[in-house]
């Protein structure tokens, strides 16, 4: 391994834990919609692996996978068992707009409420830190004295404000949030940018992240990847994604970079 010069980390799910507050905002969406909330067609774990799926990680994507597994009655062993289960959600989807006239205005406006939700309902203040996150930052920032950025497809004033609440912002030297990058993650150009900001190489630097966009993101720009548990995908999802190791933590992480670096 060449000398690690900068460490590029995804947020929600790898820095801070957005998955409670995600689940809690595809409830609240349904119910709004006029659909009971106990009717939500997945558990927690299952809704997030879903959202760790390449095709389906904005909210509007999310949102048609949702409504069409609703509509259609399906389980989450009928698209997360299968060979591919990208593939077999977006199938899934493709069914539910041909039987259902009103799916697009539907999942539209479910996309809308998930977006509505995350940005206006729920206080970006409130988010925790992923376990020993902070300690990580630590880590990378003082003792591997590595650039870090942070590649998010979230928006930028919500990205900023969760960083600040934890008193984190400062372990930062790049901030890419959904502005700055017009082809999010699974594209690679928030990846590339983020090493263009750090006159970095592919190379010389290292990803870390969640879910299947974060680890393609990464392959796509040719840099390797670390996978952690402590967001939306599972040690399965993250391998066949590309991940190079998968591990529980940021800390694990920062402590295998430790001992690759010295």
């Amino acid at each position: 391994m060449q000398k690690i010069k900068v460490v590029i980390l995804d947020g929600g799910g790898t820095v801070w834990d957005s998955m409670h507050v995600l689940y809690e905002s595809y409830l609240w969406a349904f119910e709004k919609l006029g659909i009971p909330r106990e009717k939500f067609p997945l558990s927690m774990k299952h809704a997030n692996m879903l959202s760790a799926l390449k095709d389906f990680n904005s909210e509007h994507e999310k949102a048609k996978g949702f409504l069409a597994l609703y509509l259609l009655g399906y389980k989450a062993e009928d698209f997360l068992k299968a060979q591919d289960p990208n593939e077999k959600l977006l199938q899934i989807v493709e069914k539910a707009k041909n039987q259902f006239s009103d799916f697009d205005r539907l999942s539209k406006k479910l996309g809308d409420l998930l977006e509505k939700y995350l940005y206006e309902i729920f206080d970006d203040t409130k988010y925790p830190l992923c376990k020993n996150a902070k300690q990580a930052l630590k880590i990378f920032k003082e003792e591997l004295n590595l650039k870090i950025c942070l590649v998010s497809n979230r928006k930028r004033a919500s990205t900023l404000r969760i960083l600040q609440s934890h008193d984190i912002l400062k372990y930062f030297d790049v901030v890419l949030a959904k502005e700055d990058q017009p082809k999010p993650k699974p594209n690679p150009e928030g990846v590339i940018k983020a090493l263009s900001y750090c006159s970095a190489k592919p190379e010389q630097s290292v990803f870390i992240g969640d879910s299947a966009v974060d680890i393609i993101s990464a392959k796509l720009a040719n840099v390797s990847c670390i996978g952690v548990l402590t967001g939306m995908g599972d040690e399965e999802l993250l391998k066949k994604a590309g991940a190079n190791i998968v591990v529980e933590t940021l800390l694990e992480a920062a402590e295998f970079l430790k001992n690759k670096i010295y």
